[in-house]
């Protein structure tokens, strides 16, 4: 079977999507990055043959967003870095005997199902499938079996981890597989540029964060 992670965070006003502040007072942002998650958690429920799973940070109890989902299994991200959060999720994956995992982040609402469906179809043949953010880093990992390797000391949050991790990649002698790049969603830029691509998807696709924006349209 097929396991599809989501990395989740509780929706913590001062916590989470701090660089859209101002013009967005602490409140607004972690509105809308909950807002984010809904939607990247609803489009994960789509993905066909998949268990979908949400990895969620901090030492509390599943942020409240996934307590209307019980079809999403949690489980806590565990590790001091991002790098171990990751090799800590994929072993949590492959222990449920799944055979191929992917993880995504929840900082991209506009994520579609098919980009999930599309990794799991690559690694029939790719040894690890990325999805490149415009920033840099990666929105989107997927591999057949943990490769602790490409996660040590990856510089990350900044515009290296995708190379750092390719180079990694290559070093090892896996073959890779890159999906479209996509924009993650940290600033005001961003936020226009999703406005902008929102228009142009079916007006059924980001529901809440659709909602959410509108209740934003004077800023």
């Amino acid at each position: 079977m097929n396991a599809l992670i989501v990395f989740v965070k509780d929706p913590i006003p001062g916590k989470v999507k701090t660089r859209l502040c101002p013009p967005f007072s602490y409140d607004q942002a972690a509105s809308l990055y909950k807002s984010f998650a809904e939607d990247v958690l609803e489009s994960a429920l789509q993905v066909r043959n998949a268990n979908i799973f949400a990895a969620y940070a901090g030492e509390k109890s599943p942020p409240s967003l996934l307590e209307k989902r019980p079809k999403i299994s949690s489980f806590r991200q565990v590790g001091p870095d991002l790098g171990f959060k990751l090799i800590n999720a994929f072993k949590t994956a492959f222990a449920e005997k799944n055979s191929k995992a992917v993880i995504i982040g929840s900082d991209a609402p506009q994520i579609s199902p098919r980009i999930a469906e599309e990794a799991f179809e690559a690694l029939e043949i790719a040894d690890m499938v990325l999805g490149p953010a415009e920033d840099g880093g990666y929105y989107l990992i997927a591999l057949k079996r943990t490769i602790p390797e490409l996660f040590f000391e990856i510089p990350w949050s900044t515009e290296k981890v995708l190379s750092e991790t390719l180079s990694r990649a290559q070093n090892l002698g896996l073959k890779i597989k890159l999906l479209p790049t996509l924009f993650d969603i940290d600033n005001y830029d961003n936020l226009q540029k999703l406005i902008k691509t929102l228009e142009s998807l079916p007006k059924t696709s980001c529901p809440a964060t659709r909602k959410a924006l509108a209740e934003f349209s004077h800023l």
